[in-house]
């Protein structure tokens, strides 16, 4: 990613003074045979972006003292300019006196000896801002303009505007690709984007030591460990220190990479799902997988799992243990006897490995009716376990679940939930509340069957509580919540405090809320409750947010949030920080952020109209649920909404990757403004 200046562009500098004959001279000006012999030789200085100042714009006359008074302000863009355009006025005068001839020589020779930068741009930068702490602001112009030549000869590129925005989500975009991880190496990454360049940013890694670890353009840069990183640009790329970058694969809208432990796992487009082991790169593999969607990526007892979600329902793609060391012989993947429209994965502590296959069941009497056929068989020896029947619908698909304890558990259509003991030949149908919609995830928590449906109307964080495989109808004990997250789901009651009341998914006047979230670790639950008024247009006031420990049902913290709800259809969100060090809540058109460790609030609330959610896209930043929405991150003690492009106080300049004050963009109104002041 680093850029070295060729060759020929460091023979073809932009600025630079020498002989007429050196090279060519500018655009329209006469040869030097068409004039007197007596002018002084000079080659023009130019600009391939034109950056240099017209003559046009005031009445100055190209006369040699008006290049020495230039040069004496500290204006060598003007002097170049009045250089330019002093010596084509002498090839083009019928004749030129001897001591005219000689007068301009100097100033040439003088204007020749300003451009030529012969030190680097940082040193010219520090000489720059030494000079204007001492008030002496021709110098320090002068100064600022040899840093972009002598930026420029060090690059060869032009310099470009940049401002500063947060590492962990440069642009809430739809499409830019991820990297999940729970095991936050410790390096600092520092990011800035192009002014008017939505997807080309300039990122730069540092070590513990404050040293620069990488630095290179690209959509997205993410530390993986202290030495090892994944660069997101025209192709995705691993790196590792002292290591050429190993090419993983075009990046797509799907590319979202997670670690887990000692593995990185991920996909690119064109289906190639990657299983690198970043300790021993001699394990890692990549096998084809469906392109038309994303891998979700799990840990499921001693194996990892790799699932797609599709059109047809889940399917399990990719098997292997967590300490695999031998990839030819330990990944497993479905064969074509196992091909249909759905697979899943699970792991029974006495059984192994189990796979749980969705197909349709074509009975041998025509005169029988098809029916959904679930079936749970032992990963490696192919056995079949339980098996459960469903009738054939178009209304919704079967889901299922294995179950430690109570074996395979199936939902249907309505209140079709039954379970099969794993080693047996039948089933038993539960008790159970309305099945609403589709149901996408299935999970059992302490004899409780849980399930994510999907219904037009409402979105929902949390799962219902559908029904209980012990008997005891505790699917109907009030305030019993099932809540999950990417390590497994929890189940438990949470009774609010009085003169209060649980808010979340699926009220009747309420479009999408989450007043629940389990923390990422599982070791806490927040519970959002309000004192409901009868006012439509104001329905809540008095909220607070109770954190509550899930082993023991202890209230941790009573986290109060202040004003009152003033609109009828909220929305309203609870979500921990992905390190669970801060919580934060959207209320009513407000986003206030907690502290866990004492539970004070960080800072002051933040303006969220338009807010959908508060989504966190780093360990200290998040945003709103809508692709544009303005990022806050913590700076110094409190979160602040980050600056746009156009507001920006944090602005650079960028020579290739040489990162540089915004000085030196020499040419630009704004730039040259605070290089006078």
């Amino acid at each position: 990613m680093r850029r070295t200046p060729s060759l020929l562009g460091l023979f073809t500098l932009l600025v630079g003074c020498g002989p007429v004959g050196d090279r060519e001279i500018a655009p329209g000006a006469p040869s030097p045979a068409d004039s007197s012999a007596r002018c002084p030789r000079w080659t023009p200085i130019t600009f391939s972006h034109g950056s240099l100042p017209s003559l046009g714009q005031h009445a100055v006359e190209p006369t040699p003292d008006a290049i020495d008074a230039a040069l004496q302000s500290g204006e060598l863009l003007e002097a170049a300019a009045l250089a330019n355009k002093a010596w084509q006025r002498c090839l083009a005068e019928d004749s030129v006196t001897a001591i005219q001839a000689s007068r301009l020589e100097q100033s040439l020779e003088r204007a020749r000896a300003a451009l030529s930068a012969p030190k680097r741009g940082a040193e010219y930068v520090t000489e720059a801002q030494q000079l204007t702490k001492q008030h002496a602001m021709a110098e320090a112009n002068a100064s600022w303009t040899r840093a972009q030549f002598a930026y420029r000869r060090e690059t060869n590129e032009e310099p470009q505007r940049v401002v500063s925005i947060p590492p962990a989500a440069p642009k809430q975009d739809v499409c830019r690709s991820t990297l999940a991880t729970t095991q936050v190496p410790d390096t600092r990454v520092e990011a800035w984007e192009v002014v008017g360049k939505r997807d080309e940013r300039l990122w730069k890694l540092f070590r513990t030591d404050g040293s620069l670890q990488f630095e290179g353009r690209a959509s997205s840069v993410a530390p993986i460990t202290s030495d090892s990183w994944l660069v997101f640009g025209e192709q995705v790329e691993l790196w590792r220190e002292h290591q050429e970058p190993q090419q993983l694969g075009v990046p797509g809208c799907r590319s979202r990479f997670r670690r887990l432990g000692d593995w990185l796992i991920g996909s690119v487009a064109g289906g190639t799902a990657w299983a690198l082991n970043l300790p021993h790169p001699e394990r890692s593999f990549s096998k084809q997988v469906n392109a038309s969607s994303d891998i979700e990526v799990a840990r499921v007892g001693p194996y990892i799992r790799l699932n797609q979600a599709l059109d047809e329902g889940v399917r399990t793609q990719i098997v292997f243990p967590a300490d695999m060391t031998n990839p030819a012989l330990q990944v497993w993947t479905p064969s074509e006897a196992l091909a249909g429209p759905e697979l899943q994965f699970f792991y029974v502590p006495k059984q192994g490995g189990v796979l749980v296959r969705r197909s349709v069941y074509v009975p041998p009497s025509k005169s029988d009716i098809p029916s959904w056929q679930i079936e749970a068989t032992q990963l490696d020896t192919g056995k079949r376990l339980a098996r459960v029947m469903m009738p054939l619908t178009s209304m919704s698909l079967p889901a299922a679940t294995v179950d430690p304890r109570h074996g395979l558990v199936v939902t249907g259509e309505g209140r079709n939930v039954r379970a099969a003991t794993l080693g047996s030949t039948s089933s038993r149908k539960l008790a159970a509340k309305v099945l609403v919609g589709r149901v996408t995830h299935v999970a059992t928590v302490d004899g409780t069957v849980c399930t994510d449906q999907v219904y037009i109307r409402y979105y929902s964080c949390a799962l219902h509580v559908t029904a209980d495989l012990l008997g005891a109808g505790r699917e109907h004990t009030p305030n019993r919540f099932c809540l999950n997250n990417a390590t497994g789901a929890w189940s438990g009651v949470v009774t609010p405090e009085p003169g209060l009341a649980h808010i979340g998914s699926g009220g009747a006047n309420v479009s999408e809320v989450c007043g629940e979230r389990l923390s990422p670790d599982g070791s806490q639950a927040a519970f959002l409750e309000v004192k409901p008024r009868k006012d439509a247009a104001r329905p809540y006031a008095g909220a607070v947010v109770v954190v509550v420990d899930t082993k023991t049902g202890r209230h941790l913290k009573r986290l109060r949030v202040p004003g009152e709800m003033s609109d009828p259809q909220p929305f309203i969100d609870v979500s921990f920080s992905p390190e669970g060090d801060y919580l934060g809540v959207l209320f009513n058109h407000r986003a206030f952020v907690y502290r866990l460790s004492d539970g004070m609030q960080v800072g002051t609330d933040l303006a969220a109209d338009g807010w959908r959610a508060l989504v966190w896209v780093g360990r200290t930043a998040f945003s709103g649920g809508n692709a544009g929405d303005r990022v806050a991150a913590l700076n110094g003690d409190e979160f602040r909404l980050q600056p746009t492009d156009a507001e920006s106080a944090d602005e650079r300049c960028a020579f290739g990757e040489l990162l540089t004050p915004a000085e030196v963009c020499v040419g630009q109104p704004e730039a040259t403004a605070r290089s006078r002041r």
